[in-house]
Parts: structure tokens; sequence; C-alpha cells
């Protein structure tokens, strides 16, 4: 592969930060990434960087986004889910 510029980019991509302990340290760790604006009681016309992922089952924010935007999750709908290398929990509207 000749780098970066080699890839026909649609989407701008972030470089995050590798978990310890993963066996590519050295190398970049690229996401595709778009801003996006959501409208709440705080975050009007704030700006997000949200990950661009068209294999996603479903759309994911944090919960402060979520309250903030007037999104209740249903305690009863919750699925254990793979993110950032971890199993978290995940509540669903």
């Amino acid at each position: 592969m000749a780098g970066p510029a080699a890839f026909p980019w649609i989407y701008p991509y972030t470089e995050e930060r590798r978990v310890a302990g993963s066996e590519f340290l050295g190398k970049p760790l690229l996401r595709p990434t778009v801003i996006v604006r959501l409208e709440g009681k705080r975050l009007a016309s704030h700006n997000v960087v949200a990950l661009v992922d068209s294999g996603a089952d479903h759309i994911l924010v944090s919960p402060w986004i979520a309250q903030d935007i007037g999104v209740t999750p249903d305690s009863n709908r919750s699925i254990l889910s793979r993110i950032g290398g971890d199993t978290r929990p995940v509540r669903f509207r």
C-alpha cells in the first residue's frame, strides 16, 4: 500500500489512539468521520464528530448527548455490544 493518499477517500479520516496491548501499536488507526449537527436543549447548533460505519446495526450516541437532545433510553431494551475493544451495555429508545 502506498499510504493514505492511495485510497479513494470519500470521508475524511481521523486518527484514533490504539488501545494499550494492541499488536498494531506502531500503525495509525484511521476512522472515517463526519461532522454532524445536533439540536437539543443545550447542544443547539453544536457540531460533534461522528463515526461513519456502514456496517453498523445501530446508531449509538453517548448518554449525555441522548439526554441533551431529549431521547430517553428504555432500561428494558438493552444489549451488550463490543465497543472500543470492550463489551458495554447499550440501551435503546
